[in-house]
């Protein structure tokens, strides 16, 4: 249905009908937010809109192939991505050898916009450590 409507040059009401889905349920009456991904949503446009749900919908399932990852890897999340629920991320945090999980209390999927601080220092610590 988004799709129809970014080809159908009614692309400005998709952000409304993602907004929610993207956000902490904290944030789904923050309209500073809500700006911010509908400007971000706006800029990129529908043409690549198209192009990224069409990738989503296409992606094949990497989780049998997640065993073979041989660096380290930080799986971050927040604890309430709707989009992505924190558990998928536990489940690939369990496939990634010698991965890290961080969960991010009181986000959703935008995680450095909502929560830019704590996303930014758990990213200096997977980083920074020895």
């Amino acid at each position: 249905m988004s799709i129809k409507l970014a080809r159908q040059r009614s692309f400005a009401k998709v952000p409304d009908l993602f907004y929610a889905g993207f956000v902490h349920e904290k944030n789904d009456d923050n309209e500073h937010l809500k700006s911010i991904v509908t400007e971000m949503a706006l800029e990129t446009g529908p043409e690549a809109f198209v192009h990224q749900q069409t990738a989503i919908a296409n992606r094949i399932d990497s989780r049998p192939s997640l065993s073979a990852i041989p660096c380290p890897a930080l799986v971050l999340s927040g604890d309430g991505d709707r989009l992505i629920p924190p558990a998928l991320s536990v489940e690939i945090h369990h496939l990634i050898p010698g991965s890290e999980l961080a969960i991010v209390n009181d986000c959703g999927h935008l995680s450095t916009l909502e929560e830019p601080g704590t996303v930014t220092a758990k990213l200096r610590n997977f980083l920074n450590r020895p």
